[in-house]
């Protein structure tokens, strides 16, 4: 799975609209994701641990701001974990509304030792030996990527926290994804993501679905081979929530036997004709 940006506002656009490479029109012409659940009956909240809204309103803060209920949490200056209290708030409401929630992390974003608590300090390639030797990995870029890898660590358990939390509510499901990825001292003397910059680690991005019950999602179709990109990715959580509108088109959800493999794209580039 590949993002269709390597930057994190143009990213939302994509992911949070029906817009195309194409059709940029579709940005204001179609209906946004949070459009769709709020007019399906859903409730719908957005919590960040990402700064959104203020004074200089971007087409972000814009989509964004169209959830029901939103929580800032970034201005708490706390780790992603700051989230779970605010999802359990949600999910103790006993109302049987069904719910759209995002969650938005700080995930991990530079300065990777910034993303974790103490406790996660648990990779160092001089005792494990995990970061291979590379001309452009000196000692201060190892140490980088032991950083790196124990930001991803702490990012794994909050995703394991979200599971525990919605695992016992009636058809449950979370959809995981990073918005863009990361090069890390891969091809160059370079760590971070640039789109002047473009290379492939940072747009392939992990991607995971789960489910309380597979037996609720009968008509969802599970294919580990499928490429895609997650400029369709409002296609796909539709077709996990059962939802059928004008726009909605089945072959670009990734969960549906009808889905179409196309060509991916990032920004100008194309991910099947680019090498690393």
């Amino acid at each position: 799975v590949v993002s269709p940006q390597v930057h994190t506002i143009p990213v939302i656009r994509s992911v949070f609209t029906l817009s195309e490479k194409n059709h940029p029109e579709y940005f204001t012409e179609k209906p946004s994701l949070f459009e769709v659940f709020n007019r399906a009956g859903f409730e719908t909240f957005f919590i960040s641990n990402q700064p959104f809204g203020g004074k200089s309103k971007t087409s972000y803060d814009v989509l964004l701001n169209l959830a029901q209920n939103k929580y800032s949490l970034s201005q708490e200056k706390k780790n992603d974990e700051v989230v779970l209290g605010k999802l359990h708030e949600i999910l103790k409401k006993k109302d049987n509304k069904n719910k759209l929630i995002v969650i938005h992390l700080i995930g991990n974003h530079m300065a990777y030792e910034f993303r974790y608590p103490k406790n996660f300090e648990i990779f160092d390639n001089q005792k494990d030996g995990l970061v291979g030797d590379a001309k452009y990995r000196n000692s201060a870029a190892k140490k980088m990527i032991d950083r790196y890898d124990n930001s991803v660590l702490y990012n794994d358990s909050i995703v394991y926290d979200v599971i525990q939390q919605i695992k016992d509510q009636p058809k449950a499901s979370m959809l995981y994804f990073s918005d863009h990825g990361e090069e890390l001292y891969d091809l160059r003397d370079f760590a971070g993501h640039a789109y002047e910059k473009f290379s492939l680690y940072m747009c392939e991005v992990p991607f995971m679905l789960w489910i309380s019950d597979p037996k609720e999602y009968p008509s969802l179709q599970f294919d580990t081979h499928r490429p895609y990109s997650t400029v369709d990715v409002m296609q796909s959580i539709s077709n996990i929530a059962g939802l059928k509108y004008k726009d909605f088109d089945e072959t670009k959800s990734i969960f549906s036997n009808s889905f179409k493999p196309k060509e991916r794209l990032i920004g100008e580039y194309s991910y099947e004709k680019e090498t690393r």
